[in-house]
C-alpha cells in the first residue's frame, strides 16, 4: 500500500492511534459508519423535496 505519510501522521494524531495499522482500521470504521449513516438518512428523509445526503 502506498499511503501519504503526512495524511497518516495527521490522522494518527486526530485519532490518538498508537500504530499505523490502528489508524487505517479506525479510518475504515469511520468510512463504513459514514456510509451507514448516509444510507439511513436517505431511507428516512430521501422522499423530502430538496433533501440530499452529501
Amino acid at each position: 500500500m502506498d499511503i501519504d505519510v503526512e495524511k497518516l501522521k495527521k490522522a494518527r494524531r486526530i485519532l490518538s492511534a498508537e500504530t499505523d495499522t490502528r489508524v487505517v482500521d479506525q479510518a475504515l470504521e469511520l468510512v463504513i459508519a459514514n456510509h451507514e449513516i448516509a444510507s439511513a438518512l436517505e431511507q428516512s428523509f430521501g422522499s423530502l423535496p430538496g433533501f440530499r445526503v452529501r
